[in-house]
């Protein structure tokens, strides 16, 4: 979760990626995750990159998220849910 300077945030979003091809372009490991963040949070917006299951700090095979893609949509309800 990256959070703006600002008190009170203009809003959130949530950003769920396409399909990477390595643990190197997932949010938790990429520049280009970052400096989109950096973009919105600078205009006072929360900014949430959720990995999905599999990526990022988990490592499984299959990927979680082809096999069972409801526990995607339910992380990202829970990201929003805490965001809040």
């Amino acid at each position: 979760m990256y959070l703006p300077v600002t008190s009170i945030p203009k809003g959130i979003i949530l950003y769920n990626h396409g399909t990477r091809l390595g643990k190197l372009e997932t949010p938790i490991n990429s520049q280009q995750a970052a400096a989109i963040a950096a973009l919105y949070t600078a205009n006072g917006y929360v900014v949430l990159f959720p990995d999905y299951l599999g990526y990022g700090y988990i490592d499984l095979f299959p990927y979680p998220y082809i096999t069972s893609p409801m526990m995607n949509v339910r992380a990202s309800i829970v990201a929003l849910n805490n965001a809040t």
